[in-house]
């Protein structure tokens, strides 16, 4: 059985080809931003290592940023709004 031009096979394969195109695009952004995430929270938690504040104070803002931090994880993975 031939392909007939005007049958519509070349448009499903294009289709299924831009398909898994996004789909790869849209896990690497996700990497991407999952990645950028983490190195940002590593270096405000180290900013916030170094500031001249007393260990409660300190203590409080590494749980804010940790909180901020997996707030953002799940956006990334679309598991939070």
């Amino acid at each position: 059985m031939a392909v007939q031009p005007g049958d519509g096979v070349g448009l499903r394969r294009l289709h299924v080809y831009f398909a898994r195109s996004r789909q790869k695009g849209s896990i690497m952004s996700a990497l991407i931003g999952i990645l950028i995430t983490f190195l940002v929270v590593i270096l405000v938690l180290y900013l916030v290592n170094m500031l001249p504040l007393d260990g409660r104070a300190k203590q409080i803002v590494r749980v804010i940023v940790i909180i901020i931090g997996i707030l953002s994880l799940l956006k990334y993975l679309g598991v939070w709004i």
